[in-house]
């Protein structure tokens, strides 16, 4: 098998969104979107077995420091799965050898990195890659939505039916002036421990112009009874998988509830829509409590010479440092004060490895 460049300009979409194992990341709203925000460029190829198309690859072609780099994705994006979409019985290891030869020797690229939803830990055991282990959550959606609500802590289950109590009004909410109330509210949350936001206000917008005419894309708001918005989230799906992105809320009036209303809205709006998994983007603690099953996904990393993937390793833990440094700071302050942590506030993390606040996930 080998892969062969696609013309940018001549894509064939709708061929590509036919896959079975096709992600809202992969489609090309999102795709576009990724390249807006790395400035590289958008690279599609097509997987060849003896002169037939049997898969294709999407990915990001760009330089950093000089250095020629093929991203599917990579971390510090805050974009999560990309990877391959393949015929059901083509091989991912077999198509990951050919795109090692692809990047290496066709594009010239020293690095290559891939996030495929679809690998698993099993899948490269054995290979002699570099991997990197991204936890996560997901929630089957297969079930009925009483085993799926069941599933979740009885404080969980209180809370979800306080916000009814309180009369918490959930809508889906247009795209149009949705960024700003998002990254106020998310602003509010990451105050609380002294950090800002890892992504500025024009990247959520970016965002939901690139994705939500897809109708990938879920918007929610809750609202007071008397109309006032004090909580949105963000959530991503397509065909079997779907994805919580971020949230945020006052904390004036998270005695209400409005995060636990919030997903268990989303929960059930992606099961009506077919979905089967929902990702909850990455292991932190506070996620539990809706009851989710952990995860595993390989983020395969090979570099054409090894010193390469020791030095990016190195950069990355440097750019991180002063937000993890923060965070430990601020869980000290609460363990001293007798308090907890605040498990129903997050917003959507980059991968997990990057530091991502909550809902990569990459």
């Amino acid at each position: 098998m080998e892969f062969c460049t696609i013309d940018p300009t001549n894509v064939p979409w709708a061929r590509l969104d036919g896959f079975g194992d096709r992600m809202f990341s992969q489609r090309r709203g999102w795709i576009e979107f990724v390249s807006n925000i790395s400035g590289g460029k958008i690279g599609i190829a097509a997987l060849k077995d003896g002169g037939e198309i049997v898969g294709y690859f999407s990915g990001i072609l760009f330089h950093r420091v000089g250095v020629p780099i093929l991203g599917s994705p990579v971390q510090g994006w805050t974009t999560t799965y990309m990877g391959f979409n393949l015929n059901p019985d083509v091989s991912r290891v077999q198509a990951l050898f050919a795109l090692k030869r692809f990047a290496f020797k066709e594009l010239g690229c020293l690095h290559l990195e891939i996030l495929d939803r679809y690998f698993t830990m099993e899948d490269v055991a054995e290979l002699d890659v570099d991997v990197a282990v991204e936890p996560t959550y997901v929630t089957p959606l297969q079930i009925d939505e009483e085993a799926i609500f069941a599933s979740m802590s009885s404080s969980c289950r209180r809370c979800i039916r306080k916000a009814e109590k309180n009369g918490l009004i959930i809508e889906e909410a247009a795209p149009e002036g949705f960024a700003n109330e998002y990254y106020d509210q998310l602003i509010d949350v990451f105050a609380k421990q002294g950090l800002k936001p890892a992504y500025s206000k024009q990247y959520v917008q970016t965002l939901i112009d690139s994705v939500h005419p897809s109708g990938d894309a879920l918007l929610l708001r809750a609202k007071t009874p008397d109309g006032e918005n004090i909580a949105s989230a963000i959530y991503f799906g397509h065909k079997e998988h779907s994805l919580f992105w971020g949230n945020g809320s006052l904390r004036s009036h998270q005695i209400l509830r409005p995060n636990e209303a919030l997903h268990w809205y989303a929960l059930r709006y992606w099961k009506r829509r077919g979905v089967k998994f929902h990702d909850w983007c990455g292991p932190n603690d506070y996620k539990r409590k809706y009851g989710p099953q952990p995860y595993q996904v390989p983020r395969i990393r090979i570099s054409r010479f090894r010193a390469l993937g020791w030095a990016r390793d190195a950069a990355f833990q440097l750019y991180t440092l002063p937000r993890v440094i923060k965070r430990h700071r601020y869980q000290k302050q609460l363990k001293q004060n007798g308090g907890a942590p605040q498990r129903s506030v997050q917003a959507t993390p980059p991968p997990p490895n990057d530091q991502r606040a909550g809902g990569r996930n990459s």
